[in-house]
């Protein structure tokens, strides 16, 4: 893995170099990060080079990815199928750059992983024939680098029909910073599977011709009562050669509920929630990096319990991120043999400034004074003898806003029509700036000198 920085770890590669760490993936590694994992049951890993840009450049140039690769393949011991490319902000604008810029480059990289890019790419056409995979991030409220940027090129790639189709995801929320820890987690707490996932099933010698399809698995039928937690499980699928890119969860039929929900529906293990009382079927459809799909589905009755009381299930939201000190929680509660006679509220850990007012299915917190998560625990009790209850937990996330500016220069939005009027322009402007410059100068010589005489 290549990865490069963003603008404001530039450096002079030495004393400096340290920069390198402070966001995205070399800030994981920093952290503790191994680089090991276990696919399929299949031990992966992974090296890591990670350049400097210097100072003296504004944008990411081609022969910091050459000399790594250059020093990957003299000495250490790489997999040549597997090399990728990835980079956050201005950084990303560079893995555009380098496989868009020609073809016989492409074809040396396997795939790209590209957060909150800026738009520095060539010609997209060289990905698609070059056959590099592509998976792109971006939030949705991202005001330094505009979405836009992102989905302009995965549409670019994807209308020359690539082999393997550009990803792209989208984050509803977090902005600019949010993509770089979002992006390189170690874990699935955001998509599933992980850009490390991804990067050990693509492979340069996967193609179209010798693609096979994955296998998918969405559980046992089975019985569960009323109360019990419902999952879903797919995590038995497969693919046979790359890479399973997409799970989608779907309800074929069941009995009416509003409240139903599929917590996770893109990820191969998900619970479910707001079910009621009959015969549910579920679909599962994976999909693999070549955008070959297989599905099957799954029967799940839910009865009650003879004889015994079921406890209530709470519901309450799972994350809420704020930027203020105090926000309104919202819960509620479901049961199937009785009815909910009360709900507590109360805090599990964090900061020790927070304040519960309960109201019922509501409850007011304030106190949200010091960043951090604060873990608010929602608790159903129903009628039944004895009661029982249900619980559910809230994470609320409170973190101080702070302003993040980035320019970008965009050709097709520019004031100048071409590289060259725009070289053009920046030397007129940088001649009149040092004309000024050099006519106030010489003001103050006269003036010193006239000073002097005075004297």
């Amino acid at each position: 893995i290549v990865f490069m920085h963003g603008v404001g770890e530039r450096g002079n590669g030495t004393s400096q170099l340290p920069r390198v760490l402070l966001q995205a993936f070399p800030k994981l590694l920093s952290e503790g990060a191994t680089m090991n994992f276990n696919i399929n049951g299949k031990p992966e890993a992974f090296v890591a080079l990670m350049p400097q840009m210097s100072m003296d450049y504004i944008n990411w140039q081609p022969y910091y990815i050459d000399s790594m690769i250059a020093y990957a393949r003299r000495n250490l011991k790489i997999d040549e199928n597997k090399i990728f490319i990835t980079g956050w902000s201005l950084g990303g604008g560079g893995a555009w750059k380098y496989p868009t810029s020609s073809l016989a480059i492409a074809r040396q990289v396997t795939g790209i992983i590209l957060a909150a890019a800026s738009p520095d790419y060539t010609d997209l056409r060289n990905i698609a024939k070059g056959n590099v995979a592509v998976w792109a991030f971006h939030a949705r409220d991202d005001a330094s680098v505009p979405i836009h940027f992102t989905e302009d090129a995965v549409e670019g790639i994807n209308k020359w029909a690539p082999s393997i189709p550009a990803l792209m995801t989208y984050y509803n929320a977090g902005g600019h910073p949010f993509t770089a820890e979002a992006v390189y987690d170690t874990l699935n707490l955001h998509q599933y599977p992980n850009i490390y996932q991804w990067m050990a099933g693509t492979n340069k010698k996967n193609t179209l011709s010798n693609n096979l399809p994955p296998a998918v698995h969405a559980g046992n039928d089975t019985v569960i009562y009323a109360s019990d937690k419902l999952m879903l499980d797919g995590a038995a699928s497969r693919d046979p050669n790359d890479v399973i890119v997409q799970y989608r969860w779907q309800l074929i039929k069941g009995p009416p509920s509003p409240d139903l929900l599929i917590e996770r529906p893109d990820f191969p293990v998900t619970p479910v929630s707001g079910y009621e009382i009959g015969d549910y079927v579920f679909r599962l459809t994976v999909t693999d990096e070549f955008n070959v799909s297989r599905s099957d589905d799954v029967k799940i009755s839910l009865a009650l319990r003879p004889n015994r009381n079921a406890a209530p299930i709470a519901f309450a939201a799972k994350e809420v991120l704020t930027t203020s000190s105090s926000c309104i929680l919202f819960g509620k509660g479901r049961d199937y043999d009785g009815k909910i006679t009360r709900y507590h509220w109360k805090q599990l850990s964090g900061p020790a400034t927070a304040s519960i007012r309960e109201l019922d299915k509501l409850a007011q917190i304030s106190g949200l004074t010091k960043d951090g998560k604060y873990v608010i625990e929602l608790i159903a009790l129903d009628n039944g003898q004895p009661p029982g209850f249900g619980r559910d937990t809230v994470v609320i996330k409170r973190k101080l806003a702070i302003p993040t500016y980035f320019i970008t220069w965009s050709r097709e939005k520019s004031f100048f029509r071409d590289k060259q009027e725009m070289v053009y322009g920046f030397s007129i402007f940088a001649i009149i700036c040092i004309s000024v410059c050099s006519l106030a100068m010489v003001n103050l010589l006269l003036q010193v000198k006239t000073r002097r005489q005075y004297l």
